[in-house]
């Protein structure tokens, strides 16, 4: 069966085609699913895919791509005409990912995906790495345990954690070395997890299924430490917009972030954006009270008098008491399991990308 929509997303990339050909092998709906989607891309006129995907040679970069695709798909669903912004866009200092536009609006938007674990990158590399250096049609699947699939939120936690995945692929390495590789069917034992080695069709081998594409619930999220990442992130991309020329700055600028197979509840990205809705200060009500009056009361009566969060970050919010974040005029959430968009506009960005008709920018179901 041919996939001409993957074919065509990847036509600037044919390095990486077996990749993700392979990255489905055992499940054809996989590939289907693929192709629809880049069909739909396609078809709708999403500009530069095969462009954007040109120069990505790890499936870290493949998948951080797939959730700028997937949010330019859900947009297009809304309406929306959607350009994928390369790196020269319009001579930019570090354009954004998407530029959007729609009847009423023209919009930036930067993606990030979130609880994107570096371990699995680590060792997706040193696998990949091994099956090309020693030329092995095989396919590597990976079991990681319990130990192993802790969300790793700071840099101490990943530091911490790659300590632990280097011993367990130098105990790989080890294993590795003494066995025949002329068989399939093996399977290594380490500290991190199991390995194990299958036939693989392809001339090339890589490295297959790991236990991480199972949603991570609550009893693997420390909710205090993934609010903490998420105002790290939201502040790292606003300030992006700083870099820009009045001309890109006069734009909406909006941030969305894709919590892709990790189980949040979305109060947790309202809390961040606008606290935790106790205690405020007079500087706090102010603020609020001077947005009521610039055309936000509705908003901004509904986010602080009919919801109430169970969550404390002890703060007034990033919208409230960040100067970087008066860059962003809003920030998106995209949540499993049914991927839904929730958008969440800044009654506090400045005057030149705050707007209150953005209370409307997404048909929120």
């Amino acid at each position: 069966m041919s996939y001409p929509f993957i074919d065509w997303a990847l036509s600037r990339n044919n390095n990486f085609l077996p990749t993700v050909y392979g990255m489905c092998e055992d499940n054809p709906k996989c590939l289907e699913n693929y192709n629809s989607f880049f069909k739909y891309l396609k078809i709708n006129q999403c500009e530069n895919i095969p462009e954007k995907l040109a120069k990505i040679n790890c499936m870290r970069n493949y998948k951080s791509l797939l959730s700028e695709f997937e949010i330019a798909e859900l947009l297009i669903k809304q309406g929306k005409k959607i350009e994928i912004l390369l790196d020269d866009y319009d001579n930019m200092c570090s354009p954004p990912d998407m530029r959007v536009v729609d009847s009423s609006f023209d919009v930036y938007i930067e993606v990030k995906r979130m609880i994107d674990d570096l371990v699995i990158t680590e060792i997706r590399d040193y696998l990949n790495n091994i099956l090309v250096r020693d030329k092995l049609p095989f396919k590597i699947d990976i079991i990681l345990n319990e130990d192993s699939l802790k969300i790793a939120y700071s840099t101490e936690d990943w530091t911490e954690k790659l300590h632990k995945i280097c011993i367990g692929l130098n105990e790989f390495s080890e294993k590795y070395d003494k066995i025949d590789k002329k068989y399939s069917s093996l399977k290594i034992l380490t500290s991190i997890g199991e390995f194990i080695f299958k036939d693989y069709k392809l001339e090339k081998g890589y490295v297959g299924d790991y236990i991480w594409d199972s949603p991570i619930t609550d009893e693997r999220i420390d909710n205090e430490k993934i609010m903490q990442k998420i105002k790290k992130d939201i502040i790292e991309k606003s300030k992006k917009r700083s870099k820009w020329k009045a001309e890109h700055k006069n734009k909406i600028f909006i941030v969305a972030l894709d919590f892709n197979n990790t189980i949040v509840d979305p109060i947790l990205l309202e809390t961040v954006l606008f606290g935790s809705k106790t205690g405020m200060g007079i500087i706090i009500l102010n603020k609020i009270n001077t947005a009521k009056k610039s055309g936000w009361e509705n908003y901004l009566n509904k986010i602080y008098e009919e919801k109430c969060s169970p969550f404390d970050l002890n703060n007034d919010g990033l919208y409230l008491t960040s100067d970087d974040v008066k860059n962003v005029s809003g920030v998106i959430g995209l949540y499993p399991p049914n991927r839904q968009l929730v958008f969440y506009p800044n009654p506090f960005a400045f005057n030149e990308i705050n707007n209150p008709e953005l209370v409307n920018y997404l048909k929120n179901d």
